[in-house]
C-alpha cells in the first residue's frame, strides 16, 4: 500500500483517533506499517514481547505500571525503565509480564520473531 490510498488511511486513522480520544487517556499508540510481504505471513504468540506491547496493552486494560506490579510482583521502576528502554529485563521478567498479561486477556502478535502489536484474545 502506498501512495494516495495510503495518506487516506493516515488521515482517516488520525481523524477517529482525535474524535474518540479523552484527556484523562495517556495511551500511547502505535501505528503499524508492514510491507506486503509481511502481511502475507500469518501472525504467531511466539516471540519475545517489546516495551512498547507491554505499555500498550497496560493501556488497553487501563493499568498502572503499579498495578502490573503488584499483580507479578515486579518492582514497578523496573517496569517502568523496561517501557522507557533504560533497562533490559531479565528472561523471568518477560515471561512473568506475558503471563499476567495474557491471563487479563491480552494477546501477542509477532511475525516470526518480529513483534507486530497486540489484540483482544478470543474467550475460547
Amino acid at each position: 500500500m502506498s501512495g494516495a490510498p495510503l495518506k487516506a488511511l493516515v488521515a482517516a486513522w488520525k481523524s477517529d483517533w482525535r474524535r474518540s480520544r479523552r484527556r484523562s487517556c495517556r495511551a500511547d499508540l502505535m501505528l503499524v506499517f508492514c510491507s506486503i510481504d509481511m502481511v502475507k505471513k500469518p501472525f504467531t504468540s511466539a516471540g519475545t514481547i517489546t516495551a512498547q506491547q507491554v505499555r500498550a496493552a497496560r493501556a488497553w486494560l487501563n493499568l498502572s505500571q503499579g498495578d502490573l506490579a503488584a499483580t507479578t510482583l515486579i518492582a514497578r521502576r523496573a517496569i517502568q525503565d523496561f517501557e522507557n528502554g533504560k533497562r533490559e529485563p531479565q528472561p523471568r521478567t518477560l515471561r512473568d509480564l506475558r503471563n499476567a498479561l495474557e491471563e487479563a486477556g491480552i494477546e501477542f502478535l509477532f511475525i516470526g520473531e518480529h513483534a507486530a502489536g497486540i489484540c483482544k484474545r478470543d474467550p475460547d
